[in-house]
């Protein structure tokens, strides 16, 4: 017998990813009048079409700015068109490949150019951290807008406490350093032995990153841009409502972000085929759109935010390998 060792375990949730995302391909498709969602195509109206992609190049823009002020000096220093194509390449990769594989090559690109790879590293954990309070916060203001469906009510509340603890983390981690640092060094040298001087060398350069944050003006614009970021991602999918005539709320495109950013993180196929669109099927029921409509939606929602993507990832990613910041 195979051992169950990390690679085991590691292809066990890729199997389980690709279930998940071939279930909810199988269910957005069962029973749905496909005459009905080819028919959707002459009621699109490209005007709004244009004004979604717009809106989807300005969020991928507005996270390389924030990841710039993550960085700090040593990211004022660089290019940004260079840390723009090396966020697209990996949003790209991300969306191609399971475990964030995305995160850690422009990590690793980051590093190799100017900061070293923990300090990037860590910036990408500070994103994710900003966002989940975003999340959180979205959340909370839609629970006091509107009813929730219980399958949005449960995950989301577990998701805001987890938010909620990452964010006292995150101050106490930004504004004790000294005493983290102190802690961890005991730790490493009582359990880790053999490692411990580079494990500790490493996460103090991670901790580094958290600099930022106890600068006034730095902490202001990563939260402006992680603002900026959330409601142009709810635009997009307000916009693609009124590209097929569908006068919702602007709740329900919140919803939708919700909804959607919840669920992708657990598919396994490229670009979260399947997960995607059953998602927006089951968020716009709640609002009484139709199985068929919801899956067009679904479909153009699906090409807006993910064609600047590609294009620009694969522009990115091709000039990143030409230029060997890759390897």
């Amino acid at each position: 017998f195979r051992s169950w060792g990390g690679w085991d375990r590691a292809r066990l949730r890729l199997a389980g990813g690709v279930a998940l995302s071939a279930a909810a391909l199988y269910l957005s498709l069962r029973g749905l009048p496909l005459e009905e969602v080819w028919a959707l195509a002459s009621r699109v109206d490209l005007r709004f079409v244009l004004l979604a992609l717009g809106s989807v190049c300005l969020n991928n823009v507005s996270k390389a700015f924030r990841w710039r002020v993550l960085i700090g000096k040593p990211g004022r220093d660089l290019a940004f068109s260079r840390l723009l194509g090396w966020f697209l390449a990996g949003q790209l990769l991300n969306a191609a490949f399971p475990a964030r594989v995305g995160d850690l090559s422009r990590a690793y690109a980051a590093g190799n150019a100017s900061t070293g790879s923990a300090f990037a590293l860590g910036t990408i954990l500070i994103e994710k951290i900003f966002d989940a309070i975003a999340y959180a916060a979205l959340f909370l203001a839609l629970l006091i807008l509107m009813p929730l469906p219980d399958w949005v009510r449960g995950p989301g509340l577990s998701l805001t406490f987890a938010a909620l603890l990452l964010a006292g983390g995150l101050v106490a981690l930004a504004f004790s350093p000294v005493f983290f640092e102190s802690q961890l060094s005991r730790f490493a040298r009582a359990l880790l032995r053999p490692a411990a001087h580079k494990i500790v060398r490493h996460v103090q350069r991670a901790m580094d990153s958290l600099t930022v944050l106890r600068n006034r003006r730095g902490l202001a614009a990563a939260i402006f841009w992680t603002a900026l970021i959330w409601g142009t991602a709810i635009l997009n999918n307000y916009l693609v409502l009124r590209a097929l005539e569908m006068l919702l709320p602007f709740t329900a495109a919140a919803l939708l972000l919700l909804a959607l950013q919840a669920g992708i993180s657990f598919a396994a196929l490229p670009g979260a085929i399947g997960v995607f669109e059953y998602l927006c099927i089951l968020t716009l029921a709640v609002f009484g759109v139709p199985r068929a409509l919801a899956f067009g939606y679904g479909v153009l929602l699906h090409v807006v935010v993910f064609l600047p993507l590609i294009l620009g990832g694969l522009l990115a990613l091709g000039g990143g390998i030409a230029n060997r910041e890759y390897l």
